[in-house]
């Protein structure tokens, strides 16, 4: 569904194919509001079980990291990448 994987209407418009006023009409439907906030739960719920999933894997490596004692290097360096690369976050333009 267009609606969830862009961050705009009309964004989502251009992807699904549609004119606007064709999606504002759809999204006051009542049929077409309840699908659209169900497949939001869903994939949602999918969401947060796949960081439940990871959430060990992610644990484990910090702690790793914290009682190496080259962590706090790789943790300067893991920064300063961040900090001198383009980064896109998302959200951020507009």
């Amino acid at each position: 569904m267009a609606l969830l994987g862009q961050r705009s209407m009309e964004e989502a418009t251009r992807v699904a194919g549609v004119g606007a006023r064709t999606l504002y009409r759809w999204v006051g439907e009542a049929e077409f509001d309840a699908a659209y906030r169900k497949a939001k739960r869903t994939a949602f719920r999918q969401s947060v079980a796949r960081l439940q999933q990871a959430s060990s894997a992610a644990v484990s490596t910090l702690l790793k990291v914290m009682v190496d004692p080259d962590g706090g290097r790789f943790i300067g360096r893991l920064a300063t990448y961040y900090t001198q690369s383009p980064v896109i976050l998302i959200g951020s333009a507009k």
